[in-house]
Parts: structure tokens; C-alpha cells; sequence
């Protein structure tokens, strides 16, 4: 039997090497799967010869030629575009202004009718995106980000989106508001040319007939060499040492007739060695042969050039995403250096070739980086698993569809929406919270206050909330409290149930910053989980002292925020250990949504659950394990039941069928 093969569009766009290098990775890996996969490598906006998508594409090359060109044009671009909305103003501006353009590039993709769409340019996500929106919910859309952050014309719909590092990995998740579970960070890709271009300095040098005795520079500054790289090379052509210039002029004919035109006039220096390319497949070999590589801050130029051992000399950024690149590479793990003015560039060259042990240590950093641990093959493993992965047409929303991935996958642990990690408070006195200063508790009498007034008012009038079940904690003076995760603000349901009771809510670490908005939050009854093993032994504390006061502790069991979702999770045990520790009751509570025929639903039902004790013949860890099945059990029949699911068939991993 003959399976029919899964198609891998692979999208090519000129805008720079950066994006054509990683997408040729990337092919160059997915070959490895033999026949599973059917590659389509495609310059999608050239190969149709529709005059619209060749139209859009020149725009976007005059663009990127622009943001190098004119000086402050890239940094005023990416400025402007996030002062009006970024993410959300270019879908809107793509959608109305440029339908025309999305309209074709759909047509493009239907026409090839893949299973997968890979990208490493913003248009082309977003347009992927777009397919999979109107055309086909099926189609999986994977995303290699070339650059070393994460500006924010990147679609954070969800779906698989890599990185190249930690910092990029952050910025997702963060300040651009990726789902965690949807950001992978790789290794740097490298091409299959990369990977095997081996030979050392000396031997390059023979081969491309660089000579061995001077000193040598390659300049260049993207494809299309429209920043300094003339304005350097024209200082370098001043020095009287003896230096070797490769002048890589790219696809600038212009510049490239110009030094030629130099050459064949003899009006170069006797002691410089002048060097002319077009645009050179084989640049990489350049770069190894070179001392140094002078270059403006091109993401795949830099990384090219670092793999093959050269350290580089930045000369130029033309917008956040090159000047991410020069803080990496040159600021963080100094494999370079930046210097801006061609004057002071000609001076640092001209000391190089005196004493090149500065170039040594950088050269040596180069080493940090090991293009043989390839980004491009944990990508392609990636993208095999993903296209194997089921989708749910029937869900509301990209987003669903994402958390039914998760689930199917057993990753009910993973977070599905944006984390900020920055200024997390890191020491938590769990003394302090159980004892306040004076002002402390007239701090905290302050914040419950307005929250004793709003909480309600924002349940109602925002949720609709209703709770039944309430009578379950009457008479109970201490409990733990367990429930699912399913909105920001589900905390205010908790209050409200509690009403009455003295009650502390639980969340992960990274929600308590330094500052004042960390200090509300603690001061309106939020506690931070421990976020090391050392702080455990004052949490554990912390909860004996809280229940031994009579109060109510709560826990999202489930560990994640799952917005919206509406079927059950397993718990984790640590809220059950805590009972059990304690010999108190655990009170389930489950958020139900009350169909509201929308996409988003809103009117929220919070069911209080029975109270499930402790048995008194079982030991602590036998204990804990009881308790979480049996409230497990409550959580799962309490779901079937609201939503009307077949209890026959629910199944937590797998998206459920109502009767």
C-alpha cells in the first residue's frame, strides 16, 4: 500500500540572504526524510508570473534596499509600525490596503495545495496564516525566524515559531505575546555549503587566489550593497600597508563596474590587492580566507561568517533587527567589533595588520558558535512531528485548535499564552506575607477593600458569574481549594466564592514583578509558588501557618493557563500534598463557559464541588495520590455533565463529542 506523501511547501522570498539561507537549510534537511515528504521549493512570488505577486515582491526588495539606503528610514519604519498597533495594524493594513497582494499569494498557496507551509519572512506567515484561516484549517504553518530578535510585524497566531536565542525566545513569549508552547528555540542553521566547507585559511586563500602574505579584508554589506561598504572600501583603497580588499558589490552593478573601472585604469595602489564580485554563491569561502569581514549588521552575513571562523567588523545597523545582531554577536559574546565612521575603520585595520592578537581572541569566540550543531536538522525533526499532528477543524479559533494539539500530545502543563519574564522578584519572604509591617496591613486593608467592592461588579457585569455548589463550604473553616485555569482574571471568581472566608490564591512566580504592581497583587491575597527547590521549606511553612489561622488556600491544579477551554485537565499533586500535610479537606471548584453562540464565550458558571478528607488509614504519599484521583473524578463528571459530553468516549487527550 502506497501512502500518499505529506507536501512541504518551502517559501522563498528575496529580502535579503538571511531568508533564502535558512529556508535552503531547512530544504537541505527535510531531504533527509526520503520519501515521506513531497518538497516544494518555491519562489512563490516569481514562479506563477503573476504580475501582482512579482509587484508585491519588488516592493518589498525597494524596501529593504530603503532601510539601508536612507539613513534613520528603518529605524523610523519599525517605530512608526508599533506606535500604531504593530501585529495588529499589519494584519489590518495586508487585509485592506494590500488585499489585493494576499489575495494572490492564497491563490498561489491553493494552487500548490500543501499540508505544510514553511517561512522565514513576515508577509509570507502572515499570508500562510490567512490560508489557513479561509482555505484550509488543516494546513500546519511553521515559521524559522532568521533574525536574532523578534520585531513585531511577526503573526503570533498560533503556530510553530523558531528562534535562534534565549533573547529572541523571551521577546516571543513576552513583549510580542507568542504562546510559550508554540516558540521553539534551535540552534543556528547552517547550509549544507556551510557544513561542508572545511578547508583552513591558507588552503581558501591558495584556491581563490588570495594572497597568503597580506593582510585581507572582505567588504560587504548585504546583496544589494547600498549602505557604506563603498564609503569603506573607498578609505581602505587610502591605506599604504600592504592589504588585500575583497569588495563583494553583490547585485549592485553600478558599484561593481565602479572598481573594476578602478582596476582596469591602474588607479589602485601597487600594495592593495583589489578583489571585485557580483553576487557570489561561494562567499563563505571568502570569509574563512579573510582576517576580517567588515560588513553592515546582516543577521545570515554575520552568522556566515562567524561559522567559518572570521571575526567581523560592524560598520552600520540600519533598524532593531541589525541592531540586535551587532549586540549579540559583537556587545554579549564578542566575536567582533563596531565601529561606525570608515576614517576610524582604516585606522583599526591598519593596527590589525601591526598586531593582530586583538583579532585572536575574537577569532577564538567564534568557536562559541558550532555550525555542526545544526539548527536546520532539530528544525526539519520538528517540522516532521509537526506535520503528523491532528487539527480540529471544528475549533472556534486558531487558539482552540492549539490547546486540542496540546491535550492530544499530553501537554497539559504547557503555557498557551504569553509570559513576561522580566523584573520577576526572585526572593519571596513568606514570613512577611503571613506577618505584615503596620503599613503593610494598612496596604493590604486598602487593595482587599476595592477588591471586597469591584470583584463582584466585574463577575457580573464582565462574566455573568453564577456559582452553585456554594453551600459545600459552609461550615468548613479551613481548606484547600483546587480549579482549572481558564481565564486571566479567574482569581476574582475564587474571591467572590470565598466571600466571607480568609482565603490566599497561589499563582506561578512570574506573575509577581518587582514594583508596585507585585505589591498589589500580594497585597490582594496572591501568593507566589516557590520558584526553587530552597524556598520550598518556607512555602510549606507558609501553608501550616495559613490553615492553622483557619483560612482557605488555593491552587490551579492544572498548572497552566488554558483560556477558554472547556474540558478538563489532569491535576498535578502538589496542591493534594499540601492537604494531606495538613489533614484539611480539598474543595474542588470547576469554571464552566455557558454557551453564548459566540466565538469568545463569556458567561462563566463556577460549580463548588464536595470536599473530599484526607483518609486516616492511608499514609501521606498514598493520601495525596487519593485525594487527586478523587477530585480528578469530581472535575471530570462535573465537565461531561455541564457540557453534555458522552462519558463513554471523553477522554482528556482528545477533543470531546457532545451526545
Amino acid at each position: 500500500m502506497v501512502m500518499d506523501k505529506k507536501k512541504i511547501l518551502l517559501t522563498y522570498i528575496e529580502s535579503g540572504m538571511g531568508h533564502i539561507t535558512s529556508i535552503a537549510s531547512i530544504a537541505d534537511n527535510l531531504k533527509k526524510f526520503g520519501e515521506k515528504f513531497e518538497l516544494i521549493e518555491s519562489y512563490i512570488m516569481q514562479e506563477d508570473n503573476d504580475k501582482s505577486l512579482k509587484n508585491w515582491e519588488n516592493f518589498i526588495i525597494k524596501q529593504t534596499k530603503n532601510t539601508n539606503r536612507i539613513k534613520g528610514f528603518g529605524n523610523f519604519v519599525f517605530w512608526f509600525l508599533w506606535l500604531m498597533g504593530g501585529v495588529r495594524f499589519m494584519r489590518g493594513v495586508h487585509r485592506c490596503v494590500f488585499a489585493k497582494y494576499l489575495k494572490h499569494c492564497l491563490e498561489a498557496f491553493k494552487k500548490r495545495d500543501p499540508d505544510v507551509i514553511v517561512s522565514t519572512h513576515y508577509f509570507l506567515t502572515f499570508a500562510a496564516l490567512e490560508y489557513k484561516r479561509k482555505v484550509n484549517p488543516n494546513v500546519k504553518v511553521v515559521t524559522y525566524n532568521p533574525d536574532n530578535n523578534v520585531h513585531c510585524w511577526w503573526d503570533n497566531r498560533p503556530h510553530l515559531f523558531f528562534v535562534n536565542n534565549e533573547n529572541a525566545y523571551y521577546e516571543a513569549i513576552g513583549k510580542r505575546k507568542f504562546a510559550p508552547s508554540c516558540v521553539k528555540q534551535v540552534n543556528y542553521i547552517a547550509r549544507d555549503d556551510i557544513l561542508n566547507a572545511n578547508l583552513s585559511r591558507e588552503e581558501y586563500r591558495e584556491k581563490l587566489g588570495i594572497s597568503k602574505d597580506k593582510f585581507c579584508v572582505v567588504v560587504a554589506d548585504g546583496v544589494y550593497a547600498c549602505a557604506k561598504s563603498k564609503k569603506i572600501t573607498d578609505e581602505l583603497l587610502k591605506t599604504d600597508k600592504d592589504l588585500t580588499i575583497v569588495m563583494l558589490a553583490g547585485k549592485n552593478e553600478k558599484l561593481f563596474k565602479y572598481y573594476n573601472d578602478l582596476k582596469d585604469n591602474g588607479k589602485v595602489k601597487k600594495n592593495i590587492d583589489l578583489i571585485v564580485l557580483p553576487f557570489t554563491k561561494n562567499i563563505y569561502e571568502y570569509y574563512k580566507a579573510a582576517d576580517v569581514f567588515i560588513t553592515k549588521a546582516g543577521p545570515n552575513a554575520i552568522l556566515d561568517s562567524v561559522f567559518m571562523g572570521t571575526p567581523v567588523l560592524v560598520d552600520y545597523y540600519a533598524h532593531p533587527i541589525e541592531k540586535a545582531t551587532t549586540k549579540l554577536f559583537v556587545d554579549t559574546l564578542q566575536m567582533g567589533k563596531a565601529i561606525y565612521k570608515p576614517k576610524k575603520i582604516k585606522k583599526q585595520v591598519e593596527a590589525w595588520i601591526e598586531d593582530g592578537s586583538e583579532l585572536l581572541l575574537y577569532e577564538a569566540n567564534t568557536a562559541k558558535i558550532n555550525k555542526f550543531e545544526n539548527g536546520g536538522k532539530e528544525l526539519a525533526d520538528l517540522i516532521n512531528r509537526e506535520s503528523e499532528l491532528k487539527e480540529y477543524p471544528e475549533a472556534k479559533s486558531f487558539y482552540q485548535n492549539h490547546l486540542y494539539q496540546l491535550a492530544s500530545q499530553g501537554k497539559f502543563e504547557s503555557y498557551s499564552t504569553p509570559i513576561n519574564y522580566k523584573n520577576v522578584r526572585k526572593d519571596v519572604d513568606y514570613k512577611r506575607i503571613i506577618k505584615p509591617t503596620f503599613f503593610g496591613k494598612i496596604f493590604n486593608g486598602i487593595i482587599k477593600g476595592i477588591l471586597f467592592i469591584f470583584a463582584p461588579l466585574i463577575n457580573f457585569f464582565g462574566f455573568g458569574l453564577k456559582i452553585k455548589g456554594r453551600k459545600n463550604i459552609k461550615g468548613i473553616k479551613k481548606a484547600i481549594t483546587v480549579s482549572n485555569h481558564v481565564h486571566q482574571i479567574d482569581c476574582l471568581w475564587v474571591m467572590q466564592i470565598l466571600r466571607g472566608k480568609k482565603w490566599a490564591i497561589t499563582g506561578a512566580p512570574h506573575n509577581f514583578k518587582k514594583g508596585l504592581g507585585g505589591a498589589i497583587l500580594k497585597a490582594g491575597g496572591l501568593v507566589p509558588l516557590p520558584s526553587a527547590f530552597s524556598q520550598s521549606k518556607e512555602f510549606c511553612e507558609y501553608v501550616r501557618l495559613k490553615l492553622a489561622k483557619k483560612g482557605f488556600l488555593h491552587f490551579y491544579s492544572e498548572q497552566a493557563l488554558w483560556l477558554r477551554y472547556t474540558q478538563s485537565r489532569p491535576y498535578k499533586k502538589g496542591a493534594f500534598y499540601y492537604a494531606t500535610q495538613n489533614n484539611v479537606p480539598v474543595v474542588p471548584i470547576v469554571y464552566c463557559y455557558r454557551d453564548s453562540h459566540k466565538k469568545k464565550p463569556k458567561r462563566v458558571t463556577a460549580v463548588v464541588c464536595e470536599p473530599i478528607y484526607p483518609k486516616k488509614d492511608l499514609s501521606e504519599r498514598e493520601n495525596a495520590i487519593y485525594l487527586m484521583e478523587e477530585a480528578q473524578k469530581v472535575y471530570d463528571k462535573t465537565v461531561v455533565d455541564f457540557y453534555g459530553y458522552d462519558k463513554e468516549t471523553y477522554d482528556v487527550r482528545k477533543m470531546a463529542i457532545k451526545k
